[in-house]
C-alpha cells in the first residue's frame, strides 16, 4: 500500500470510529466511550494489528489526526464516567506484563494483608498465545500461593468475535494454566448483547473457571448485571468522580463493579475509601497510554495497605493438602488428602476432582464437586498398568479453590493382580508427592502409604531434587537404608526398608533447601536376604536426554530407575513403564519406571526430554525376587465384613448426614472404600456414590419433605461387602411462598405488597428476597429485605414494565416464588 493510500485508509477508519461513537452518544450510552475506544486502540497488549498497521508505519500524520479529532471531540463530551462495586473492596490488576518482579509485587502486597481480595489477569499475547509459557506456568503458581485470584484475558471486539473463537481461548487457558477465571475484555454495553456475554461466561464456568469480569470501559445497562460476575464500568485516566459512583449502580450490590484508573501519581486513602462505598475491586496505576497496564505502580503495596481494613473477607479457600494417590487394584485408584487449612471464612462444602493420562498436561474433570466434606475417593474403571495423575481443589459458598498437588499412582499390571505369577514378585502400589521445603528441618511428608500385603515385603522410596540431597528417610518412624545416590548435577536416590507393614507416614529429610519429589512403591515377594542385589547410577556433562542400564544377576527381578533434570524441561515416552513423572517448573522434574526382565540381562531404560534436554542424573536398582519360578502363595483374603452402626440426620433441609462404623473383619485386606446406595422408599436403594476410606458423608441437593432411605458397602481388593443395615432420614421443609403480590405505580417508583408466607416449617420467618426483571417470567435476584412484607423499588424508568416475584427465607432455606406482579411507572 502507498503511502497516500495509507493515510487515506487511516483517515477513513477514524471517521468511521468517531461516526460509529457519535451514534452511540445519540442512543445515551456513556460520553467517555470516545476516548476510551480511541485509546483502546493504541494499547500495544490491545490491538496490536492497529498499532503495526496504523500507528507505527505512520506514527507522525497519524498522531496529528489524532490530536485533532480529541480536541475536536472533548468538548462535546459531558455525561458522566462510572466506576464499578463489590463486597469487600479489593485489588483487580491488569497485569499485563511478563511474568518477572511484578508477580513479586503482587504476591508479596496480598501476603502482607490477607483479608484484601486481590484478582490479577494475565495476557500472555492478546489472550493465552500461541503455545504454553512455562514463565507463565510459574508465576501463576507464585500468584496462585499467595492467594490472588489469577483471570485470563480474552478480547471479545465489543461483541463482534464469535463464541466459538472466545471459547477457544477459554480451552487454551483451561489447558494450559492453572487459572480462576476468565477477563472479558471489550465487552459490549449496547442492548441485545446480553445473552452472549451470559453465555460466554456459563461456558467459562463450566470449564471449572469460577470467576468472569467484563470490561466495556464505560457506562453500562442494568440488563448486563447478572451476565458475568463483575463489570468494569470505568476504565481511563485519572480517577472518577465519587458522585458518578451512584445513580442507578447503588439499586445493585457494589460486587458487581469495578473501577480501572491510570495515569493517577498519587493515591489518595480518603478517596479510596469513599470509593469503598460503591464499588468492589479498584486499580489505581501511575502508567500511562500507550499501555497503562505493562507495569506496576510503585504505590501498589500502599494501595493494598489502604484498602485493609482489619476485617476478614468470605473468599474461595485455599487448597486441599498432601493429597496422595495409591494403586488399589489394576483397575482402581485410592485418593486421598486433608482438607484447606484456610476455608476462606466459608465452610467446605465438597471438592472438584481432575485426573491426566498424560502426566498433567492436560485435566478431565473426573467429579465437578463431591458435595461431600469428605477427603477421600476411589477412582474405579481404570486400565491396568497405566499411570493417572490427580488434583483436587475444595469448594465452598464463594468459589473454587487452586488446585491440590498433583499425585501420580500406576495401576496393577493385569497379569501381576493376583498371588499367581511367572515372578513372584507383585508390585503392589505407588504413591508420589512433590514440594519445595525451604526452613529447618527441610522434610517432606508423603502421607498415609500402605505398605501393602503378601509375604516378603519392600519398600522403595524414590527421591529427585535440585539443590541439595537426602539425609534420612522414615517409614512409620522406622530408617530406610540408601540403595544408590547420584548427585552430580540434580539429586537422585533409592531408599529400602524390607518388611515394612501397615499404614505410615513416609518422612524424607533433605541437608537443605530445595523443590523435591517423593514417589514411593510397595512390592511382595522379595529376596529379604538381598532385596537390592544390582544398581547403578549415570550423569551427564552436556544436555540430553536421561538413559541408564544395569545388568541384573538374577531372572524376574524387578528393575526401577530414577531420573532427576531441571524443571524447565519434561520428560515422557519412559522405555520401561512409567511410575510418576512430576514436573515443578522451573525448579525439578522427577520419574521413575519399571520393568521385569525374565532372565538375567542388561536392561536400558530411557526417557525423551522437551527441548534438547538438559543435564541430569540417573539411578537404577535390581530388586531381587523371592523366588524365580511361579510363587504358590495362597492368597486367602476375601471381599470385607459389612460396615454397621450407619446412620442418617438431617443436617438441613438440603443436606443429609451419613456416618457408620468400619467393618469389624476387613476380609485380610485393606478397606480401599465404600459405596453408598439410596433410595425414596425402604429396601429399594440402589448404588449412589462411590467414596474413598472415609465413615462420613454429606448428601447435598435433597428435596425438603422427602424421606431418603440410606445403605453402605465395603470395599477392598478382593471385590465389596454385603449391604449394612438401613439408615433414613427426612429433611425439613421449606417456608411456603408469599402469596398476593401486587405492584403498584407511584411517582418515580413501583410500590411491592405481599401477604406473609402461611407456613413457616417451625422456623420463623427471617426475611423476603425480591426478584425483577423488564420481561416477564424471567426475574432474577434483586434485593433481599428483613421480615417485613412491602418494598418500594426506587429508580425506575418511566415507561418501562417490571415484573416482580417474592420468596420467604427463614433458617431451613427460601421458599418457592410467589405469584408474578406488575407495573408500568
Amino acid at each position: 500500500m502507498g503511502m497516500i493510500e495509507k493515510y487515506y485508509m487511516t483517515f477513513l477508519w477514524l471517521l468511521t470510529l468517531m461516526s460509529s461513537v457519535s451514534s452511540r452518544l445519540r442512543q445515551g450510552y456513556g460520553s467517555d466511550l470516545v476516548c476510551i475506544e480511541i485509546y483502546k486502540l493504541s494499547l500495544l497488549s490491545r490491538r496490536r494489528f492497529y498499532y503495526n498497521n496504523l500507528i507505527k508505519k505512520s506514527s507522525g500524520k497519524f498522531v496529528w489526526i489524532l490530536s485533532i479529532l480529541m480536541i475536536i471531540s472533548v468538548p462535546l463530551l459531558s455525561s458522566s464516567h462510572y466506576a464499578l462495586a463489590a463486597t469487600t473492596t479489593g485489588v483487580i490488576v491488569p497485569l499485563y506484563t511478563y511474568p518477572d518482579s511484578t508477580c513479586d509485587t503482587v504476591a508479596q502486597a496480598k501476603i502482607a494483608h490477607p483479608s484484601v481480595p486481590v484478582v490479577a489477569i494475565i495476557n500472555p499475547d492478546n489472550g493465552p498465545g500461541s503455545s504454553k509459557d512455562a514463565n507463565y506456568v510459574t508465576g501463576i503458581q507464585k500468584l496462585h500461593s499467595a492467594g490472588v485470584v489469577v483471570l485470563g484475558y480474552v478480547y471479545t471486539g465489543y461483541g463482534s468475535r464469535s463464541a466459538n473463537s472466545v471459547n477457544a481461548d477459554i480451552d487454551t487457558y483451561k489447558n494450559w494454566y492453572s487459572l480462576n477465571g476468565i477477563f472479558f475484555d471489550e465487552m459490549s454495553n449496547a442492548p441485545g448483547d446480553e445473552s452472549h456475554y451470559y453465555n460466554l461466561s456459563q461456558y467459562a464456568k463450566s470449564q471449572g473457571l469460577t470467576f468472569t469480569v467484563g470490561n466495556p470501559g464505560t457506562d453500562t445497562l442494568s440488563s448486563y448485571i447478572g451476565t458475568v460476575d463483575n463489570i468494569v464500568i470505568y476504565e481511563t485516566g485519572g480517577l472518577p468522580s465519587i458522585s458518578s459512583l451512584g445513580g442507578w449502580y447503588t439499586n445493585y450490590d457494589k460486587s458487581n463493579f469495578s473501577t480501572l484508573s491510570y495515569g493517577v501519581g498519587t493515591i489518595s486513602q480518603s478517596f479510596l475509601t469513599s470509593e469503598s462505598s460503591y464499588v468492589g475491586y479498584t486499580y489505581i496505576t501511575n502508567d500511562n497510554l500507550p499501555n497503562p497496564w505493562d507495569s506496576v505502580p510503585p504505590y501498589f503495596a500502599t494501595l493494598v495497605a489502604d484498602l485493609d481494613t482489619g476485617s476478614s473477607s468470605t473468599t474461595a479457600p485455599q487448597p486441599p493438602t498432601g493429597l496422595t494417590a495409591t494403586a488399589a487394584s489394576s483397575s482402581q485408584i485410592s485418593l486421598s488428602w486433608a482438607a484447606p487449612t484456610n476455608n476462606g471464612g466459608s465452610a467446605i462444602t465438597g471438592y472438584k476432582i481432575e485426573s491426566s493420562t498424560n502426566s498433567g498436561s492436560t485435566w478431565s474433570v473426573l467429579v465437578s464437586n463431591t458435595g461431600s466434606t469428605g477427603t477421600a475417593y476411589s477412582n474405579t474403571g481404570l486400565s491396568p498398568n497405566t499411570t493417572y495423575s490427580y488434583r483436587v481443589s475444595a469448594i465452598n459458598s464463594v468459589g473454587t479453590s487452586t488446585p491440590s498437588n498433583t499425585a501420580s499412582a500406576t495401576t496393577q499390571s493385569a497379569t501381576t493382580s493376583s498371588n499367581t505369577t511367572t515372578s513372584s514378585i507383585v508390585l503392589n502400589g505407588i504413591q508420589s508427592t512433590s514440594g519445595t521445603v525451604s526452613s529447618a528441618p527441610y522434610q517432606i511428608t508423603l502421607s498415609n502409604f500402605n505398605a501393602g500385603t503378601g509375604n516378603n515385603r519392600l519398600l522403595v522410596v524414590g527421591v529427585e531434587a535440585n539443590n541439595s540431597p537426602v539425609t534420612s528417610v522414615t517409614f512409620g518412624g522406622v530408617q530406610l537404608t540408601s540403595a544408590v545416590s547420584s548427585f552430580s548435577n540434580n539429586d537422585a536416590e533409592f531408599w529400602y526398608l524390607t518388611n515394612p507393614s501397615g499404614t505410615g507416614n513416609i518422612v524424607v529429610t533433605m541437608t537443605g533447601s530445595t523443590s523435591v519429589v517423593v514417589g514411593a512403591y510397595s512390592i511382595s515377594g522379595v529376596n529379604q536376604t538381598t532385596p537390592i542385589p544390582t544398581s547403578t547410577t549415570n550423569h551427564n556433562t552436556a544436555s540430553s536426554s536421561p538413559t541408564i542400564s544395569i545388568t541384573t544377576k538374577y531372572p524376574n527381578s524387578l528393575v526401577l530407575d530414577s531420573p532427576s533434570i531441571y524443571g524447565g524441561i519434561t520428560l515422557s515416552s519412559p522405555t520401561c513403564t512409567q511410575s510418576w513423572n512430576i514436573n515443578m517448573p522451573s525448579a525439578i522434574t522427577g520419574a521413575s519406571s519399571s520393568t521385569v526382565p525374565a532372565s538375567a540381562s542388561s536392561v536400558t531404560c530411557r526417557w525423551t526430554t522437551s527441548g534438547g534436554g538438559d543435564l541430569w542424573d540417573d539411578v537404577a536398582i535390581e530388586v531381587k525376587a523371592s523366588s524365580s519360578g511361579v510363587n504358590t502363595t495362597t492368597n486367602t483374603a476375601t471381599a470385607p465384613q459389612p460396615p454397621t452402626g450407619l446412620t442418617a440426620t438431617a443436617a438441613s433441609s438440603s443436606q443429609i448426614s451419613l456416618s457408620w462404623t468400619a467393618p469389624t473383619n476387613n476380609g485380610g485386606s485393606a478397606i480401599t472404600g465404600y459405596k453408598i446406595y439410596r433410595s425414596t422408599s425402604s429396601g429399594t436403594e440402589t448404588g449412589y456414590v462411590n467414596l474413598g476410606n472415609v465413615t462420613s458423608y454429606t448428601n447435598t441437593g435433597v428435596t425438603p419433605g422427602v424421606t431418603y432411605f440410606y445403605k453402605v458397602r465395603a470395599v477392598n481388593a478382593l471385590g465389596v461387602s454385603t449391604l449394612s443395615n438401613e439408615a433414613s432420614a427426612t429433611p425439613p421443609t421449606l417456608p411456603s411462598a408469599p402469596q398476593n403480590l401486587q405492584a403498584t405505580t407511584g411517582v418515580g417508583n413501583v410500590a411491592l405488597t405481599w401477604d406473609a408466607s402461611s407456613s413457616n416449617s417451625g422456623s420463623p420467618i427471617t426475611g423476603y428476597k425480591i426478584y425483577r426483571s423488564t420481561s416477564s417470567g424471567t426475574e432474577t435476584g434483586y434485593v433481599n429485605l428483613g421480615n417485613v412484607t412491602s418494598y418500594t423499588n426506587t429508580g425506575v424508568t418511566p415507561g418501562v414494565t417490571y415484573f416482580y416475584k417474592v420468596r420467604a427465607v427463614n433458617a431451613l432455606g427460601v421458599s418457592t416464588l410467589s405469584n408474578e406482579a406488575s407495573a408500568t411507572p
